[in-house]
């Protein structure tokens, strides 16, 4: 054999292991992810506890608490808000500007400008 093949052969098992280490799950991979999941669940926790309390009637807050279930489903709260608020108004307002803002803001970008590879075609 030559040496050149036999350099070649030693470098082949390297590959392979290399590869398998990338799928391999070790404790550390899956202790990060439970921290992740812990961390996003207490991210949602609020958002879930406000939309639990929007539904509940001021009395059933008041009687049950705000980590509890909603005996009956209360939409008085929620129009309420919406006509108060006009929001229907507020919120068309909300997707006109996010619509300008990413239409109008993406020639401005310099990110956004076309590379030398991408121009010359």
């Amino acid at each position: 054999m030559s040496a050149v093949s036999t350099s070649a052969a030693r470098l082949r098992p390297a590959k392979e292991s290399r590869v398998d280490a990338r799928h391999h799950r070790g404790a550390a991979r899956w202790v990060i992810l439970g921290l992740a999941c812990v961390f996003a669940l207490a991210m949602l926790a609020p958002f879930l506890i406000m939309l639990l309390n929007a539904f509940k009637s001021p009395t059933d807050y008041s009687q049950n608490g705000p980590l509890t279930l909603p005996q009956t489903l209360y939409f008085d709260g929620l129009v309420k808000f919406w006509v108060r608020t006009d929001f229907p108004v507020k919120l068309w307002n909300s997707i006109m500007i996010s619509g300008l803002v990413a239409v109008g803001g993406a020639p401005c970008c310099p990110c956004s400008a076309p590379t030398r590879s991408e121009s010359a075609g």
